[in-house]
């Protein structure tokens, strides 16, 4: 798979049923290019113990994700 095929993948299926509604974290615009947190999330970011719960999350996420490409 290229990278440019991956970008559109991540833009059409994950990212874009994880932002711009309402009760979402996240903010997609396809247009640009971006995916950002919404500004009321921002200060929270900044703590090392909230970006460490994040990353932790993420990781899992990916692996159970392509975990379940594989089968």
């Amino acid at each position: 798979m290229s990278i440019n095929a991956a970008i559109s993948h991540l833009k059409n299926m994950p990212l874009d049923k994880l932002s711009n509604k309402p009760s979402d974290c996240f903010i997609l615009d396809k247009k640009r290019g971006t995916f950002t947190l919404k500004d009321i999330y921002k200060p929270y970011w900044e703590k090392d113990f909230f970006r460490e719960m994040v990353k932790d999350r993420v990781e899992f996420a990916l692996k159970r994700y392509f975990k379940d490409c594989k089968n």
